[in-house]
C-alpha cells in the first residue's frame, strides 16, 4: 500500500480527500492525479507500507511512513487460537458426513464406506495437529509447527468403488469367495 506524507507538517494525505498545507492553502481531493513533479513540488512524499508479519503469530503496527513493527503474541494466546482453529476446521469437514450416521440410526442403512474412511482420516489429522500444537514448548517451537508443510492441510474426501472380479463357490461347504478390486479416487 502506498502512503503519502506532506513532509512539512508530517501528515498523511489520503487519496480522494482534500488537505491543507502549512500556509493554510486548501488542496483539492483529486490531488492524486497530479504529476510526480507536481507532488514533489508540494512536498508530498510517497512511502510504501511494509508487509506485516503473520497475524496469527504477531501484533503488527505501522508508523506514519509505513515501517512495520511486529511483536510476538503470547505463546498461550497463539496456542489457544490454533486449537480453536483446528477444532473449527475439523468440525466443518466432519459435519459433511453426519447425514450417513443419522440415516443409519433412522433406517439401519449402512454408512458409505468412503465417509467412514474419511472421518477416520479427519480424526487422525485433528489428533496429529492438536498434539503438535500442545507439544510446542515455546513461541519458536509453535511457530515452527505452524509453518511446517502440511500444517492444517486436511485430507480430502475420497471415493471408493468396489468392482467384483470373480465369484467361486465351494458346493460341498457352502463357502463363497469374492475377489474384488478396490480403487480410490478424489471426490
Amino acid at each position: 500500500m502506498t502512503i503519502w506524507v506532506y513532509e512539512p507538517l508530517k501528515i498523511h494525505v489520503r487519496s480522494g480527500r482534500g488537505w491543507v498545507d502549512k500556509d493554510g492553502v486548501q488542496h483539492p481531493s483529486n490531488w492524486n492525479f497530479w504529476t510526480d513533479d507536481e507532488k514533489k513540488a508540494m512536498s508530498l512524499v510517497e512511502y510504501v507500507q511494509e508487509a506485516g508479519a503473520d497475524e496469527d503469530l504477531y501484533y503488527n503496527s505501522w508508523d506514519m511512513y509505513g515501517k512495520v513493527t511486529s511483536t510476538p503474541k503470547d505463546v498461550e494466546t497463539v496456542r489457544q487460537a490454533e486449537l480453536a482453529k483446528c477444532n473449527t476446521q475439523f468440525a466443518s469437514y466432519i459435519v459433511q458426513t453426519d447425514w450417513g450416521y443419522i440415516r443409519k440410526l433412522d433406517t439401519g442403512e449402512a454408512v458409505p464406506a468412503n465417509d467412514q474412511v474419511w472421518r477416520t482420516m479427519l480424526r487422525a489429522k485433528k489428533d496429529e495437529t492438536e498434539t503438535a500444537i500442545k507439544g510446542a514448548a515455546d513461541f519458536d517451537a509453535l511457530k515452527t509447527v505452524m509453518e511446517a508443510d502440511g500444517y492444517m492441510d486436511w485430507p480430502q474426501q475420497i471415493s471408493i468403488s468396489v468392482e467384483v472380479t470373480g465369484v467361486s463357490a465351494a458346493t460341498a461347504t457352502g463357502e463363497v469367495t469374492v475377489e474384488a478390486g478396490v480403487s480410490e479416487g478424489g471426490g
